[in-house]
């Protein structure tokens, strides 16, 4: 994934709009076809192996291994942020859009109530990693490590999509202080 790029307006499952400050120019991206069912297999999968993997805990618990797993269990919940965001757009699909300053506006004004939505979500995730982190630091087991891990990679996706950036080139856009005039040159 270009990581330069600003995620703009999201359209349903059908594309993305990115705005990219260095050259003025917005871009389309088509979203893969995921399957979310398969994503919530596996973390149910994991889950439920996590049964199992509580009974090796068990035998090694203590402070020092609870440190080194929760380490661990933000690793991977970088990771699966990482590899969602890379994979969720079909880089092939990557053209270049030129928008009239209304519509620009009109997508930038839908485009921050999205925003909205997506940092309640994030911080909705972050406070269920905190009380599963703290959960399992409390009563020493590893399902609500599992469940923190990947409540957190909420948080690590929220920040690929540059949240500070984003918002100040939103009000930009709803400001007319950034018009998509810039792409045609």
């Amino acid at each position: 994934m270009n990581y330069k790029l600003i995620p703009f307006y999201r359209e349903k499952e059908l594309y993305t709009l990115f705005y990219d400050h260095e050259n003025s120019h917005m871009y389309k991206l088509q979203h893969g076809k995921k399957s979310f069912a398969m994503f919530y297999l596996v973390i149910l999968a994991v889950l439920f192996g996590s049964q199992y993997l509580d009974r090796i805990y068990q035998v090694y618990k203590g402070p020092f291994i609870n440190i080194i797993l929760f380490i661990a269990a933000l690793i991977i919940g970088y990771i699966i942020a990482k590899v969602i965001y890379d994979n969720y757009y079909i880089q092939d699909t990557k053209r270049k859009v030129i928008f009239d300053a209304p519509t620009l506006r009109e997508f930038a004004m839908k485009a921050k109530k999205q925003f909205r939505i997506e940092i309640y979500a994030c911080l909705f995730g972050v406070i269920v990693a905190i009380l599963c982190f703290a959960l399992f630091f409390s009563i020493n087991r590893i399902q609500p490590l599992l469940i923190g891990c990947f409540s957190i990679s909420a948080l690590f996706i929220i920040f690929f999509m540059k949240p500070f950036r984003r918002l100040k080139m939103l009000k930009g856009f709803i400001e007319n202080e950034i018009s998509n005039e810039i792409s045609i040159k």
